[in-house]
């Protein structure tokens, strides 16, 4: 016989010589099945039940410290264990029970069986605590010693050898074995040391905080430690319902396995949501598990952990590094067997080591296309998540420098600038000036001056030159009325332009980096904190950023101290719009004689200006059914002046004031 049926069979044996000490004769003749089974135990199997150390006596001896709390096994419970045992082997002794006590296995029958007559209340409450962890209990029975007990079948199934998971958890919890394989950990390779060591030594919680892969480094972690790690996301918990059996499904789940536990998904909006505070996780959670014994991992958001006496190791994933960024594009460069400039994707994108392994994945996934272009795409679909589309809208510009008419001297300083943004990592990297400049590597561009100026089409030009998209900031939504507000979605918009490495464009941008007022109320008190927040976080970011605004004097110094380029642009003269009327005619375009020097010296409009006059035209010519002229161009004209309130007379026209238009 096994140790756990030599086991069963002497529980069966205690039974009913207990029975027939209560007067009940001729049991056995009564159920010949339990006659039986008694029947095959022999003495050479008691003699080597009390001496073997089997694989059984490990597992009866976890699951009776299970109930106990303690390594010393408990009486009482240990009947209750083995009875309950016996009549899920031999539902016979189960009718046996039933015929001769009125019930099936109860705490009141295990208390008699070891003699204990009046158990103490206090006594009797603990045990029942501790049942809990392998029995299901009707608790509405009165007396509720006599409540009948039924054995859990992940119990029954784990004493009798087997290793699978409690079926009610298999779909909210996954294994890990340390042993299985596992691809290197490319970053926070010392917390996972740090963390190993701390569970070798007798720690009981560990909690990683920030972002980066953190249940990937809690398996590295585990695997360290030999240990397997049980792993549980808390958005599948149904905290309204019977949360302390769940519980202890875990608890008693993660002790069977030997393994720790790692609950992720803690944030302070899963909080509210259920309208629970950080004393629920002490109370409902780190008690019931420090209490037996198991080992916890716990991801969080910062801010989290009401952690009093407990030994607990705190480790938030910082931020990469350059170098460290580096290093892990070129490891899973490497594990998945794809060839990239990986300098060139840890100098643009700020994604962490999970970010990085799903853009990995989800490319292989997609397949086809060049690997460069795809996986770009891939990052900044990875890096936008969550964001509200509300906040900006992402452009890939089609402008190129060779399109904008502007003087050399803004040329030069736009050279700069792409120059400036592209060598960043050159510059701070290569050169090491970032010991110098741990702050303020941004660069920052303003451009100032009129409308249709080439304000917009410059910031075009710069992303398009630098092979990267545009982040355009709605201004309108970024701005918000309530207190903390628009600080948070500013911060949404520059987190995403800087994990992503887009240009980060604030198009009329006086409305934001406006001058800071005497503070006479609270709205101007708010006010100045929110350009306050912004100075700060200008000088933590490490990407593009470029402001357009057409009116200078109200962009706060503090933010003109800040910036590194300024353009003032002027209205363009007479050589430059003839420029912009030749670029803004296509081939394609079916027209008669255009006389376009006359045009850009007659009428002093900016490029916006003329682009306008040119569509209006184009649609009169369209509506007329004939090819362009220069009588359409004349119309759009007149209307552009009227819209501007300019006044409309024959002068204007000149040498084809005949036209009449």
């Amino acid at each position: 016989m096994t140790y756990l049926e030599t086991a069963i069979h002497l529980m069966m044996m205690r039974a009913v010589s207990y029975l027939e000490e209560k007067g009940s004769f001729d049991c056995l003749g009564r159920f010949p099945g339990v006659a039986r089974a008694i029947a095959r135990l022999q003495e050479k199997d008691i003699q080597a039940w009390a001496q073997a150390d089997f694989q059984g006596t490990q597992r009866l001896l976890q699951v009776l410290s299970l109930m106990s709390g303690s390594s010393e096994p408990d009486r009482v419970l240990q009947s209750v264990l083995e009875l309950s045992l016996a009549v899920s082997h031999l539902p016979e002794f189960a009718a046996c029970l039933q015929y001769y006590t009125g019930s099936g296995v109860t705490l009141h029958l295990a208390y008699e069986m070891e003699g204990i007559l009046f158990p103490e209340a206090a006594d009797a409450r603990k045990k029942l605590d501790g049942l809990d962890a392998i029995c299901y209990i009707d608790r509405r029975k009165c007396p509720i010693l006599h409540a009948e007990l039924h054995l859990d079948d992940r119990v029954f199934f784990y004493l009798m050898g087997d290793n699978g998971m409690d079926r009610e958890l298999v779909s909210m919890c996954k294994i890990f074995r340390h042993k299985e394989s596992l691809h290197p950990l490319y970053a926070f390779e010392n917390i996972a040391v740090r963390g190993a060591e701390f569970l070798q030594n007798g720690g009981g919680i560990i909690q990683l905080t920030g972002r980066g892969g953190r249940r990937f480094l809690a398996r590295h972690i585990c695997r360290q430690a030999g240990r397997d790690l049980l792993s549980t996301d808390v958005s599948g918990w149904n905290i309204a319902g019977e949360f302390s059996i769940f519980r202890m499904k875990l608890i008693r789940e993660a002790l069977f396995q030997n393994a720790v536990l790692c609950v992720y998904g803690i944030t302070h909006h899963w909080l509210e949501s259920h309208g629970l505070d950080q004393e629920f996780l002490i109370r409902e959670l780190i008690e019931p598990l420090t209490a037996k014994g198991v080992s916890l991992i716990f991801c969080s958001e910062k801010g989290i952990g009401l952690w009093r006496e407990y030994s607990v190791l705190v480790e938030d994933l910082p931020s990469l590094s350059f170098q460290e960024r580096r290093q892990v594009w070129e490891g899973f460069s490497s594990q998945y067997g794809l060839e990239l400039d990986c300098i060139h994707f840890a100098a643009r994108y700020y994604l962490d080591p999970s970010e990085v392994a799903e853009a990995f994945l989800t490319r292989i996934q997609r397949g086809g296309v060049e690997e460069k272009r795809r996986l770009s795409s891939i990052c900044y679909e990875i890096a936008g998540r969550g964001l509200k589309d509300s906040l900006g809208t992402v452009i890939y510009p089609s402008v190129t420098m060779e399109d904008l008419k502007v003087t050399d001297s803004i040329r030069e300083i736009l050279t700069q600038i792409i120059a400036s943004a592209n060598g960043t990592y050159r510059i701070f990297e290569e050169w090491n000036l970032k010991k110098s400049y741990p702050y303020g590597r941004a660069v920052t561009v303003l451009l100032t001056g009129p409308p249709g100026t080439g304000k917009t089409m410059s910031a075009h030009a710069i992303a398009q030159s630098l092979g990267i998209p545009l982040y355009q900031v709605n201004l309108s939504n970024i701005v918000d009325k309530y207190i903390g507000e628009t600080e948070k979605h500013l911060e949404e918009a520059f987190s995403f332009a800087e994990k992503t490495n887009m240009v980060l464009f604030f198009d009329e941008a006086d409305s934001l980096f406006g001058k800071r007022s005497e503070v006479s109320d609270a709205k101007d008190k708010y006010a100045n904190t929110e350009v306050s927040y912004l100075l700060q976080r200008l000088e933590q970011y490490h990407g593009t950023a470029i402001m357009a605004t057409n009116f200078q004097n109200n962009i706060d110094p503090a933010f003109l101290r800040r910036i590194k380029y300024a353009i003032r642009f002027l209205p363009p003269d007479e050589e430059q719009r003839l420029a912009i009327w030749k670029s803004c005619i296509p081939e394609e375009l079916p027209c008669g004689d255009l006389d376009l020097p006359y045009l850009a010296k007659q009428f002093d409009f900016s490029g916006g200006t003329i682009k306008n006059v040119l569509l209006n035209s184009c649609v009169i010519a369209l509506a007329q059914n004939e090819p362009l002229n220069m009588l359409h161009i004349l119309k759009a004209v007149r209307n552009e002046y009227i819209k501007m309130d300019r006044p409309v007379s024959s002068s204007i026209w000149g040498e084809y004031g005949y036209l009449q238009p």
